[in-house]
């Protein structure tokens, strides 16, 4: 008698197991006809409209591939940057210090405006960027003839709805001593942005 019941225990095991398997196939290759109405929720397009802040900055300067200045920076009450992409496809950018005894924000930096494109993971702006500690990024609108561009160019990184990491690289020539040392020279700034508000 027992090995009756352990022979169809076996056999029950079998069957359950050989059907489970075939339903499993099914499931998987046949869709179910309920699921195609239910709605398609597409994920809303990032976009680079609106203010963001700069949060943070590093700074690294190469001569003839030797690095020759790294600095970073954070903000601070006291230091501030942003910039305000439209959705026209125009930009204006601000940086200034904070003077706590006069209560008032004081020297501005910098206050750019221009146009901007995005292509892919590629910014491009007509001017530059603003920073925490230093003047301009990119290129300088006055830059002596003795400065040769070779090549500028912004890459986005981290781009979500409340983050952007600006990667910009900035590479020219100095033949004239009086500009400063000659050479090879690449500026790589990395900004980050927090989306304001």
């Amino acid at each position: 008698m027992r090995r009756l019941l352990l022979v169809f225990a076996c056999i029950f095991s079998i069957v359950c197991l050989a059907s489970c398997r075939k339903n499993d196939k099914i499931a998987l290759t046949t869709p179910v006809v309920d699921s195609l109405k239910k709605p398609v929720v597409v994920a809303p397009q990032v976009t680079l409209v609106g203010r963001w802040d700069l949060s943070a900055e590093k700074y690294v300067k190469y001569l003839d591939g030797a690095e020759i200045s790294n600095t970073s920076g954070v903000a601070a009450s006291y230091n501030l940057a942003y910039v305000i992409f439209n959705s026209d496809s125009t930009y204006t950018c601000l940086a200034m210090d904070w003077y706590p005894a006069l209560s008032t924000y004081g020297v501005m930096k910098d206050e750019v405006a221009g146009t901007y494109h995005v292509a892919d993971s590629t910014l491009s702006v007509s001017t530059y960027l603003a920073g925490l500690n230093t003047i301009y990024y990119g290129g300088s609108p006055d830059a002596p003839p003795a400065l040769t561009p070779v090549s500028d160019k912004m890459v986005l990184r981290q781009f979500t709805d409340s983050t952007v990491t600006v990667h910009h690289e900035y590479v020219f020539n100095c033949s004239d001593p009086s500009a400063g040392p000659v050479g090879n020279y690449k500026y790589i700034w990395e900004l980050y942005y927090r989306k304001h508000g």
